[in-house]
């Protein structure tokens, strides 16, 4: 369920759906396959969070 201020109520389902979907995701991914998958997923939600502007995110978090 989402709350007016955007954040939800996971239960314990929702969390197992959430990594299997991940392993599918990566479960054939090189190691430098994933450091890369896990560095953009990084980089974007550190833009969409405001942490850092758009920049410094595409040069700093390599």
């Amino acid at each position: 369920m989402r709350h007016p201020d955007g954040t939800y109520d996971l239960t314990i389902d929702d969390i197992h759906e959430i990594r299997e979907k991940n392993y599918e995701l990566t479960k054939n991914m090189s190691s430098s396959e994933l450091i890369e998958y896990y560095n953009r997923k990084g980089r974007e939600a550190a833009k969409s969070l405001g942490l850092v502007n758009h920049e410094v995110a595409d040069s700093v978090l390599v």
